[in-house]
């Protein structure tokens, strides 16, 4: 493979990554390849492409994870699927390690794979596919390496946590993501001071980008706030969640508001320490526990207030939502987030 031929995929790529942009703002597209289109022959424009003015052949996107149950991450990979599928020139292909009951909703005419947990089938997945860009969301900086050699198809980083979230599981986690990363050509990063100031001061070639909306605004019917309703929402068994800490608040908030409840919608798997707090504390009468919920958007209707004790975050979706549906929220000291305006209680 040429030069030339080598740098036209790159210049694509960039395209790529900003069509992902654009269409987290575009929720419709009537007409997808009319608009691609004009919008390709400006970027073409501005950066001197010599290759042709219409994009009418198909593009095979692998979207790589370990499955789309249960956490943000698999929310948004099966939001980001659903955008570009409505992409004609795109071909999705989902990749997971495994396929589970009550998954997040994709469209069923994506081609669902499954894949074994280790770097050389995934590569052979790929190839065996034809995909032209994988999308990864892991962080495993061993095969990020590898994949970092691979000159076959292109690859996107996804990088859905804070730099935090490494220092705190350890460092030398950290240090080797960020060194793999370093390595790496296409970043997409959630949290501004990173993107702005830290990739740029590291040598990290990234583009900062939101997470989408996972509801429409302008449907949403905001919560009457007339319940004693608390909620804490998110992966329970992550000691990173830190829920804990909402457990303990509520020996202290019974003491005010005695007839106010808990519910912790998260998956029941894991929470043996949890549990056993609330027992401890005798709470077992304030606190209900949900269970993984698909829909979470039914408990929000009547709440009235959001405990989000994390101690590190990239983008939080529960956070975005509660705010859409007019929830205060409590967090801890993540007064870096790009979602934390408004209706947001940032204790210190």
């Amino acid at each position: 493979m040429n030069k030339n031929i080598i740098n036209k995929k790159s210049k694509l790529m960039i395209l790529i990554i900003i069509f992902i942009i654009v269409i987290k703002l575009k929720l419709y597209l009537n007409e997808d390849i009319y608009w691609i289109n004009n919008y390709y022959l400006s970027i073409q424009k501005y950066l001197n492409l010599s290759f042709q003015n219409n994009l009418d052949s198909i593009i095979r996107i692998g979207i790589y994870y370990y499955s789309i149950k249960n956490g943000g991450i698999e929310r948004l990979i099966s939001l980001l699927i659903k955008y570009l599928n409505k992409v004609k020139i795109f071909e999705i292909y989902l990749f997971t390690i495994v396929k589970e009951s009550n998954e997040y909703i994709i469209p069923n005419n994506i081609n669902r794979k499954i894949v074994k947990s280790n770097t050389l089938d995934l590569i052979k997945t790929i190839k065996r596919n034809k995909i032209d860009i994988l999308i990864y969301n892991f962080y495993n900086y061993y095969e990020i390496n590898i994949l970092n050699q691979i000159k076959e198809f292109k690859i996107i980083y996804y990088n859905h946590s804070c730099l935090f979230y490494w220092i705190y599981s350890g460092f030398y986690l950290f240090s080797y993501l960020y060194k793999a990363y370093k390595q790496s050509k296409y970043i997409i990063s959630l949290v501004p001071f990173e993107n702005d100031f830290l990739f740029k001061k590291w040598g990290i070639n990234s583009i900062l980008m939101n997470n989408f909306i996972t509801y429409e605004y302008n449907e949403v019917i905001p919560s009457n706030l007339s319940s004693k309703i608390i909620l804490m929402i998110g992966r329970g068994e992550d000691k990173q969640k830190r829920f804990e800490l909402g457990i303990q608040a509520m020996k202290y908030i019974i003491q005010k508001i005695p007839d106010c409840i808990m519910r912790m919608i998260s998956k029941k798997e894991g929470l043996n320490d949890i549990l056993n707090l609330t027992v401890n504390l005798k709470l077992q009468d304030y606190i209900e526990f949900i269970g993984y919920s698909r829909q979470p958007e039914k408990y929000y209707k009547n709440a009235s207030l959001h405990i989000f004790p994390s101690v590190c975050e990239s983008f939080a979706l529960v956070l975005i939502e509660t705010k859409a549906f007019g929830i205060p929220s409590i967090i801890l000291g993540l007064d870096y987030l790009s979602a934390i305006k408004g209706g947001v209680i940032i204790n210190q």
